[in-house]
């Protein structure tokens, strides 16, 4: 979310993270990005839906790891697709109020899940 972004290349640099590359069909995810999701209304209800105490972002991220914490599982269909129109303007300056929310919401996410940032889980590359 920072210029930094241009120096390290997310993609570039974390291409197995991504899952980059050929699919070979569906696939489960530690979280998916809240710009389109479908998800089973007994799901959503049994976690509480989304928490507002998040300014902006991350909230995908923690109704994931409410998910996995619940039983319900998460996954990728490559097949399926939406266009996001993501706006980059976001990215121009280090310190910007978006990039405050974000890192208020890391840390609320940081405070409400703290046993999921001391693991570490290798990624398998496609």
């Amino acid at each position: 979310r920072t210029p930094l972004r241009l120096l390290f290349p997310p993609f570039e640099l974390q291409h197995a993270h991504y899952r980059l590359g050929a699919h070979t069909g569906p696939w489960q995810a530690d979280w998916l990005l809240g710009a389109f999701l479908l998800v089973r209304r007994r799901a959503f209800d049994a976690v509480g839906g989304m928490d507002e105490g998040y300014p902006m972002y991350v909230e995908d991220i923690d109704l994931a790891a409410r998910f996995a914490a619940a039983g319900f599982e998460r996954w990728v269909l490559p097949e399926a697709g939406a266009v996001h129109e993501y706006q980059a303007v976001i990215d121009k300056r280090f310190l910007s109020q978006r990039n405050l929310w974000h890192l208020r919401s890391m840390a609320r996410f940081a405070r409400r899940h703290p046993g999921l940032l001391l693991r570490r889980r290798e990624v398998t590359p496609v």
